[in-house]
């Protein structure tokens, strides 16, 4: 019977690492993808606001990437890569010293640096995760 508990406490677990890993590819594809791509991926009416659409989906990294790292899935610099990216996003946002009008635009998606070096950071997360942990 404990054999029977450890076993599907051991499957639910790994079924929440699947599961947090899957979110995270997802919202790392989504910031690595060309602007060309991350444009055909919206909806019509979505389109206009695809800076603050993208930002979004990170709002809810930290608790993932924590439990990720605390069960032993990624290592500290992974993490810490997973925080540049957020970093960055609150670096530039509205009030911020960094902040610039012009990254909040699909104008700015397309061509401005932070943009640029946001797919570069996702790119390199995806490629560690596809490297050291299971891959769909």
């Amino acid at each position: 019977m404990i054999v029977d508990k450890a076993n599907k406490s051991m499957k639910k677990k790994d079924i929440e690492i699947y599961k947090n890993l899957k979110y995270l590819k997802q919202m790392l594809v989504q910031l690595s993808l060309s602007y060309e791509e991350q444009l055909n991926s919206a909806s019509d009416v979505y389109k206009w606001n695809l800076p603050n659409d993208i930002v979004s989906s990170w709002e809810n990294y930290e608790q993932v990437v924590d439990n990720l790292f605390n069960a032993k899935i990624i290592d500290k610099d992974t993490k810490d890569k997973f925080e540049a990216i957020v970093n960055n996003f609150d670096e530039a946002s509205l009030g911020s010293e960094r902040f610039e009008e012009i990254i909040w635009s699909l104008e700015g998606l397309k061509n401005h640096r932070f943009w640029q070096n946001q797919r570069e950071l996702a790119k390199e997360l995806l490629l560690v995760l596809s490297r050291n942990i299971y891959d769909e």
